[in-house]
């Protein structure tokens, strides 16, 4: 998994990419011109004043994204992953519908993505 380090790229993504907005997170992606994803993770002081809750959005999406990353490794698309306060008191299992209905709108192929979303 690569992540998005430069601030001005991130800023770009925020400002011209497609915006889904879900429960329990927001995702903002666009197109990258090359064969595989990068992603950003933000999580801003408003979810949480404690960097431990912080942290730990972090890793629930993170783990979001290694779980089912071979469903979107052959994409180009930058996607940033922004955490709302609602995250906090939800569990990776609780998650995954939510990032299910994003790869449905991020992929074509809905045969895969229906296949893991049924194996749960």
């Amino acid at each position: 998994m690569i992540t998005l380090s430069k601030s001005e790229t991130i800023k770009n993504i925020l400002h011209k990419g497609k915006k889904k907005v879900f429960p329990d997170f927001i995702v903002i992606y666009r197109e990258n011109n090359l064969n595989y994803p990068r992603f950003a993770f933000i999580v801003s002081k408003k979810v949480s004043k404690r960097a431990v809750d912080r942290n730990r959005a972090k890793r629930l999406l993170k783990e979001l994204v290694r779980k089912y990353f071979g469903l979107i490794s052959g994409k180009g698309f930058d996607i940033i992953f922004i955490a709302r306060k609602s995250i906090l008191s939800k569990k990776l299992q609780n998650l995954e519908p939510e990032f299910f209905n994003f790869l449905k709108d991020l992929n074509n192929d809905s045969k895969a993505i229906n296949q893991a979303y049924n194996s749960l």
